[in-house]
């Protein structure tokens, strides 16, 4: 009973720590040596106890920590990201910009000319039929050039303006464009649009 009983009891809380409750203690009987060997278990137990509890507190806060830090990287790779996608935009638009100032140069001198000859052939006297013809030709250069320096204005950081447009000389210069068109068809377009519309 001296013996066997004390073993008993400090095997039983051995095995009982072994499987993971920790918090279990042996009962301490008597002050001999098996007392002796119980305190000592209880007390290691109870330090290995604090030990693990303080691990745990540590493994969680640095858990807590490693997710904060990977939900920040995912905000700065996205950032990243949208910069990236921003400094492809603007490559893509300036060079969309100088594609177009190219084509303008290269386009822009031979449209001059075509319309500095076509406005020099309209002061000379024609019949009047080529003359509406030339007429034709120089408005379509005009809205070729004015296409051209548009296509320009929106490749620039420029300001949009608005402003009031009268409708009748707009009409009158499309009927003009479509007259040609109709001429063997027998279609006849008429402008109803008065000229002084606002």
């Amino acid at each position: 009973r001296r013996v066997t009983r004390p073993v008993a009891a400090l095997t039983d809380g051995m095995r009982r720590a072994e499987s993971g409750a920790l918090g279990s203690r042996v009962v301490a009987q008597g002050t001999g040596e098996f007392s002796f060997l119980a305190g000592s278990l209880n007390r290691m137990l109870s330090r290995i106890e604090d030990l693990t509890t303080g691990l745990e507190q540590r493994v969680r806060r640095a858990t807590h920590d490693l997710a904060e830090k990977n939900r920040e990287l995912e905000q700065a790779n996205d950032q990243l990201w949208r910069a990236q996608l921003e400094v492809v935009r603007s490559e893509r638009f300036a060079a969309l910009g100088q594609m177009a100032a190219t084509i303008a140069h290269e386009l822009g001198t031979p449209l001059n000319s075509v319309l500095g000859y076509t406005q020099l052939l309209l002061r000379t006297d024609l019949p009047s039929e080529q003359a509406a013809k030339l007429a034709i030709v120089e408005s379509q250069v005009q809205r070729m050039i004015e296409t051209m320096r548009s296509v320009l204005d929106r490749t620039r950081d420029r300001t949009l303006w608005r402003a009031p447009v009268a409708p009748g000389a707009l009409v009158t210069e499309a009927m003009v464009l479509v007259s040609t068109r109709l001429a063997g068809r027998r279609l006849v377009a008429r402008n109803e649009v008065p000229a002084d519309l606002p």
